[in-house]
């Protein structure tokens, strides 16, 4: 597996950094190609344009601490993610992005041409510009 990390400081308090990122019915606001995520307990249902085609997967939650860390495990998906998330002080936090992109075709593709790094950094900042919105 390849993978990529990136780190973003959000002016949100961890907590609320952390579950707008728990809020999976948001995804689409701002993780490119994702076009749903349902949640059913520890499970997670993916449906995402991935290039011309929309792909379907699923993942498994492995850690949901509150405020602190989310990750998930997709065996038959492209990638799995890890998110955790740093207080820096009361209204501010370190949001460090972790991907383990499988070794699919695809994946290796992306990784190779550095556009999976592109589109997280593009996630990231559109994470951050909908979390650090006047409520």
């Amino acid at each position: 597996m390849s993978g990529l990390e990136e780190t973003i400081d959000v002016d949100a308090p961890a907590r609320r950094a952390y579950d707008l990122w728990a809020a999976f019915e948001r995804f689409g606001e701002f993780v490119q190609g994702v076009e749903r995520v349902q949640r059913d307990g520890a499970r997670l249902h993916w449906i995402a344009k991935v290039g011309p085609v929309t792909r379907e997967w699923d993942a498994r939650i492995v850690a949901e601490e509150p405020g602190r860390r989310l990750a998930w495990e997709a065996p038959d998906g492209p990638i799995d993610t890890d998110i955790t998330f740093e207080a820096l002080g009361p209204a501010r936090t370190r949001v460090v992005f972790r991907e383990r992109m499988h070794d699919s075709l695809p994946a290796q593709a992306g990784a190779a041409s550095g556009y999976g790094g592109r589109r997280a950094r593009e996630d990231l900042e559109r994470y951050k510009a909908l979390l650090e919105q006047p409520r």
